[in-house]
């Protein structure tokens, strides 16, 4: 009985969770084409040198078309020194693409798109999570090497 009690109020915790840090419904044209997502959904290469480059990823959820809370792709690689511009959209609702060890924090708005120009300055594996849907899934690395 303990068990079930303890589901349920996880479960009821992440929908709460889910709910509280959605857009409260979307304003997206129905009709409108989607942003086409990564093709790689493990991993991307940016190239190196310290010249700027273009990063896309899609913070998925539910209400999009990856159907889940998801980084696309979950990992990103980089070499230090690197300069890169991430194009990070979001599909229907606020996401964060967050790593506390980078020191990078971007708030993305439902249906958005944000660009942040970044240099990987350390090497190492680093967690990026979305704030609001961590608890959900929503996790990915950026391997700087």
């Amino acid at each position: 009985m303990k068990r079930w009690i303890m589901v349920s109020a996880v479960g009821a915790l992440a929908l709460a969770a889910s709910v509280a840090c959605s857009s409260g419904g979307s304003t997206a044209d129905p009709t409108a084409t989607s942003r086409p997502a990564a093709t790689s959904p493990t991993a991307t290469t940016a190239p190196s040198g310290s010249q700027a480059n273009e990063v896309r990823i899609t913070m998925g959820d539910v209400g999009g078309a990856t159907k889940k809370y998801a980084f696309v792709p979950a990992t990103l690689n980089f070499t230090v020194g690197q300069a890169a511009t991430l194009v990070i959209h979001s599909e229907t609702e606020f996401h964060t693409f967050t790593s506390d060890d980078l020191k990078l924090d971007v708030e993305v708005d439902a249906g958005k798109t944000v660009n942040k120009a970044f240099t990987f300055d350390k090497a190492g594996t680093f967690k990026v999570v979305c704030i609001p849907h961590e608890a959900l899934g929503m996790v990915g690395e950026i391997v700087v090497k």
